[in-house]
């Protein structure tokens, strides 16, 4: 007979304990009522743990990258004292981080990271605690991130007494005298902590492990993991920087995390006086002119850049540059205004392919 102090309604059958923290205790249950397994979590006697406030992150957080809350159990006097949140099959981040993936593969699974605390930062909230144990990934390739115990909430101020996290992905500026800021870019650095670590096979780098940490003085970079001179290398590198000023907002991170995994993957169809010409990664640049006014766009691998311009060209009827972008379904205008009919529209049109997790 499982024994526990918790008062659960009857809708919930235990079915096994779950680790017991420092802070908190975990029990398995099946709802009967909705016919589907559940996760408690309640707080240990005399713990710091505050369950009110994960619920609080928790029920303001919709992200399938994140677990759900399900429901909250309270005692005799009303207060809540556990949460019931989505039960996730699978395994453990760190079970994966030695298993031998494909680049590729661990590429989806960061940028899983960076969606899931890029949703997390939406609704003003810091997780504060990311790591390999506070993830799992479903037997679909989903991954889940929980444990928002020691969450902040942007809106209560960006000053902390108490530096908490884990050795190893706490963000330097945790280490300090107190009061410590704390920002969006603690969850930043933790997510170049954990992308460095899966990228080099569960590794992780003694100089994360000092406190305070400074793994760019300490040589700990990407260039060998992700390539030199890519835009996720410089992006990654720069969520390592002790300056939390200089670190990527979750977002951008996320962004160039995609932008590698489509490489190319992109298609653009140009079409000039009714020749249509593709651009992708088998042919990756098209030159387009009409009297002496003419682009020539190039397809890097994941953007489409204008290389070169001569005369008057508009995109959308904005005047461009030698490095712009095109993005999306536009018209390319070769002559000015004054030349009216004979100036030549060139439809250009991309596909942007979708990354499926």
């Amino acid at each position: 007979m499982m024994s526990t102090k918790l008062d659960i309604p009857d809708r919930y059958d235990l079915t096994r304990m779950g680790p017991m923290g420092g802070q908190a205790s975990v029990f398995y249950a099946r709802d009967k009522w909705l016919d589907r397994d559940v996760v408690m979590k309640a707080g240990l006697p005399g713990a710091s743990y505050d369950v009110a406030a994960e619920v609080r992150s928790l029920a303001a957080v919709n992200s399938k990258h994140v677990v759900a809350l399900y429901d909250t159990i309270q005692d005799a006097k009303g207060v809540i004292a556990a949460i019931v949140e989505e039960s996730v099959d699978g395994q453990s981040l760190r079970e994966r981080l030695t298993a031998g993936l494909p680049v590729a593969e661990k590429l989806r699974l960061l940028y899983q990271i960076a969606c899931g605390v890029t949703d997390i930062h939406s609704v003003g909230r810091i997780h504060r605690d990311l790591k390999p144990n506070n993830m799992k990934v479903r037997p679909d390739g989903l991954l889940k991130i929980f444990d928002l115990g020691i969450s902040t909430n942007l809106a209560d101020g960006d000053e902390t007494q108490i530096g908490k996290g884990s050795r190893g992905y706490k963000a330097p500026e945790l280490f300090g005298s107190p009061p410590m800021k704390v920002s969006t870019k603690c969850d930043s650095y933790s997510i170049g902590v954990i992308a460095h670590q899966l990228l080099s096979d569960g590794r992780l780098a003694h100089g994360f492990l000092k406190e305070p940490p400074d793994p760019q003085t300490d040589g700990i970079n990407f260039e060998l993991l992700t390539g030199t001179g890519t835009e996720l290398t410089t992006v990654l590198d720069a969520s390592l920087a002790s300056d939390s000023r200089l670190r990527p907002e979750a977002a951008e991170i996320r962004d160039s995390l995609a932008s590698e995994i489509v490489r190319d993957m992109h298609r653009a169809v140009i079409v000039s006086a009714g020749q249509p010409f593709v651009l992708d990664s088998t042919n990756r640049t098209v030159r387009v002119g009409n009297s002496g006014n003419d682009i020539t766009v190039e397809y890097d691998g994941t953007a489409f850049v204008i290389r070169a311009l001569t005369g008057d060209v508009y995109v959308n009827n904005r005047t461009m540059r030698i490095g712009d972008k095109l993005n999306g379904a536009m018209v390319i205008t070769l002559g000015a205004p004054a030349i009216g009919a004979a100036r030549r529209f060139v439809t250009f049109d991309i596909s942007h392919p979708e990354i499926l997790v």
